[in-house]
């Protein structure tokens, strides 16, 4: 196994040496540079580290910046997750948000001055990095309060690593042109610009549900079958349907959940409007399907945080669904604002659950039996009880037969996206 050790602090080398001592091939840089030309070196000639010990206080690395670099260089050279060194950072003035910082970095491990050679080789056994078996010890996510987490996807946010994907664009150029009434001609060809919308809308043009005599061949015929607004609010799914996703195996079905609640709370959110023939200022439909992103980043930044090489769950899951009620208004309200979205239709996420003392706005109320209607239809995201959904409902006015009536309305649109997305 191979190691390397960035350092200048002889206090920390006897530590090192009694920790690190089966480690035969051992490489020592005393600063950024030299470091960060090993790494890349060593990674062009297919030698690896298993193992990369930081000590951030060395001059010129007083950020979490290198961690970054460490794993930049990694990807650049296409290394395997299960492959990237596990990377532990020193440090003699352990601040939270530094902690913080170093873990949404990307580091495995952060340790305290002065080093205690008996807790690195804790952490090595750990990490799988020693022939010695030893009981596992809690690893560094247990330790992450939700506050943490949510600190660092709000970090995450405003350094702009949660970038909006191209094709969201799409769809937010789409509701722009539509509320500008320009020619349908002009929204076909924005469809066009991508092969995945365009192939979703031909196929869901000739379900059962639309199809005609003919089956349609074009971008241009799809959209005209389907109608100009209904095809706005399925390219919003389309675009959306891809950024719901984990890599966490335990957080696949939770992420899925997600998805098919909020694809029937924006759906939901249309009809009920329709229904009542109210108007509203904000898009219903993108409002319903955005309304919980901030639950998906915080998943995926759990996700993220419980690295390969970490045994068992670090975070359980009743855990993360307090952390996920507690904050994902406040980190969708982020990122909605970071999008582009407007002011107004930001703080709708961030505070659209409703309180009972006031007399919420009406998107707001729209919003909530929304989510009430979804559940009932048996999309709930896993947080919701279908016969409290109900009661919630029927004391809204929604008496069975109403509730009924749109919970067929609402499953079969479901079902016709369904077959769109293949």
């Amino acid at each position: 196994m191979r190691v390397l050790v960035i350092e200048n602090d002889p206090q920390n080398q006897s530590a090192l040496e009694a920790a690190l001592k089966n480690f035969k091939d051992r490489e020592k840089a005393s600063d950024r540079s030299s470091a960060l030309d090993l790494i890349q070196h060593s990674l062009a000639d297919n030698r690896w580290f298993d193992l990369v010990v930081v000590d951030i206080d060395t001059p010129g690395m007083q950020d979490d910046s290198i961690i970054a670099d460490i794993r930049q260089i990694e990807d650049n050279h296409h290394v395997p997750e299960e492959k990237k060194a596990c990377l532990i950072v020193i440090s003699a003035s352990p601040r939270r948000q530094l902690l913080t910082d170093c873990m949404f970095r990307g580091c495995d491990e952060f340790m305290d001055k002065p080093l205690d050679s008996i807790r690195m080789l804790e952490n090595l056994n750990r990490f799988n990095l020693t022939d010695t078996v030893q009981p596992a010890e809690s690893s560094l996510l247990k330790r992450v309060t939700g506050k943490t987490l949510f600190d660092g996807v709000i970090k995450k946010i405003e350094r702009g690593d949660l970038e909006l994907p191209p094709s969201p664009k799409i769809a937010m150029r789409t509701r722009q042109l539509v509320d500008l009434n320009a020619d349908i001609e002009d929204v076909i060809d924005l469809f066009r610009h991508d092969l995945s919308i365009s192939t979703k809308l031909i196929r869901l043009s000739n379900s059962v549900a639309y199809g005609g005599f003919e089956k349609n061949t074009s971008t241009s015929q799809a959209v005209r079958r389907i109608g100009i607004d209904r095809s706005v609010d399925v390219v919003m799914s389309i675009c959306c349907r891809g950024y719901f996703v984990t890599n966490h195996p335990d957080y696949k079905q939770l992420v899925e959940n997600l998805w098919w609640h909020s694809l029937a709370c924006a759906h939901a959110m249309t009809n009920i409007i329709d229904h009542k023939q109210l108007n509203i200022d904000e898009d219903p439909f993108a409002l319903g399907l955005l309304h919980d992103i901030g639950k998906l980043v915080l998943i995926q930044a759990a996700g993220d945080l419980q690295r390969p090489k970490k045994w068992g769950m670090d975070i359980e899951m009743d855990a993360l669904r307090s952390i996920l009620s507690e904050y994902h208004g406040q980190v969708g309200m982020r990122i909605l604002k970071k999008w582009g979205y407007s002011k107004a239709f930001a703080a709708l996420i961030q505070h659209h659950r409703v309180s009972g003392e006031t007399e919420p706005p009406a998107a707001m109320q729209m919003l909530y039996e929304a989510n009430q209607l979804a559940t009932v239809a048996g999309f709930s995201d896993g947080m919701g009880n279908i016969e409290h959904a109900a009661e919630q409902l029927e004391q809204l006015g929604y008496i069975p037969a109403l509730q009924d009536d749109l919970k067929k309305q609402l499953s079969t649109q479901i079902e016709q996206l369904r077959y769109a997305f293949g």
